[in-house]
């Protein structure tokens, strides 16, 4: 199938710092600078990821940070550039311009073919991808995945890797993250999104999708961005 692209009128640049941690911050055209909204969130995950660090070691903890963060930009490319309509052949035989090898190896293929046979039967209309928001009255700022209509409804639509399947009570921050986005791209554009999807594809061959009502997480949202204020505050 070919998508059909009705691109929003968005384009302001945003300027990216991320620090030697991690944390990711962003300035807008009028200089205000804002945390990402993954940075605001990250703080729900500390005390989970601190008791896995402890558990398997620093160094095992560093090297599959690493993997997993490589798994999630190649799923991203691969997707952004199966939505642009380039053919699957020429995705697969991608190569990698310093190296001259396959840009996407095999294994990322598996899990990107189960993200491409969803987004063939329920996404079109594609408004946004990959694209910088940022909102002046939450004060946060990020990039999204995908604006676009899911089942023919206006859809915010995040993608996820993971090692295995995920239970609905573990990815509250995903729901938030989506639902950002939703505030900042109504904020930004008049896009109304009428719901939020969160797409998962696991390494155990699992694939889960989530679909939700963006409205019920913004007061969740805004209480973890007050949270995360009076932290940086409090901050020497």
């Amino acid at each position: 199938m070919a998508f059909i692209h009705k691109p929003l009128k968005c384009d302001k640049e945003l300027i990216v710092e991320t620090d030697p941690s991690g944390v990711r911050h962003y300035t807008t055209p009028e200089k205000n600078r804002y945390p990402s909204i993954t940075t605001v969130l990250s703080g729900m995950k500390k005390e989970v990821i601190e008791k896995w660090i402890k558990r398997v070691g620093v160094k095992f903890a560093e090297q599959e940070k690493k993997r997993t963060c490589e798994r999630g930009n190649i799923l991203h490319e691969m997707s952004e550039l199966y939505i642009q309509n380039i053919p699957l052949k020429e995705i697969l035989e991608m190569r990698d311009k310093k190296t001259g090898l396959r840009k996407f190896p095999p294994f990322y293929w598996g899990l990107f073919n189960k993200f491409r046979l969803i987004l063939a039967k329920h996404v079109n209309n594609i408004y946004m991808q990959e694209s910088p928001l940022y909102s002046d009255k939450l004060k946060i700022a990020g990039r999204v995945d995908l604006i676009a209509d899911y089942d023919g409804v206006p859809s915010i639509i995040d993608f996820k890797g993971s090692n295995k399947e995920k239970l609905e009570s573990w990815i509250l921050s995903y729901f938030m993250q989506a639902s950002g986005y939703s505030f900042m791209a109504y904020e930004q554009t008049g896009f109304l999104a009428k719901q939020i999807v969160v797409i998962i594809t696991a390494e155990d061959g699992t694939s889960s999708v989530y679909i939700k009502n963006p409205a019920d997480y913004i007061a969740k949202l805004k209480k973890e961005i007050e949270d995360y204020t009076k932290k940086m505050l409090v901050c020497p």
